[in-house]
């Protein structure tokens, strides 16, 4: 694709709110996968296998507070 995302953005700003309404529509259809794609199948099978690492114990769990804090440490730095 030639067109770059600024082009792109400028011709959107362009558009009626109706033709906005049905790129987002488009956009959305396209971030959620493939049709047929099940993403509560897809989110439990994440908790399985997570759990399952716990369970083994190839992971450790950490407790929320120092989850939290490196989130935003990466949040604060990613600026």
């Amino acid at each position: 694709m030639n067109t770059s995302l600024k082009e792109i953005e400028q011709e959107i700003s362009n558009l009626e709110s109706r033709d906005k309404e049905k790129i987002l529509e488009y956009l959305i259809r396209e971030l959620d996968g493939p049709e047929g794609w099940n993403l509560n199948e897809a989110w439990h099978e994440e908790v399985q296998r997570r759990y399952s690492e716990l369970r083994k114990g190839t992971v450790q769990a950490l407790p929320s507070d120092q989850v939290m804090k490196k989130a935003r440490d990466r949040l604060d730095n990613a600026g």
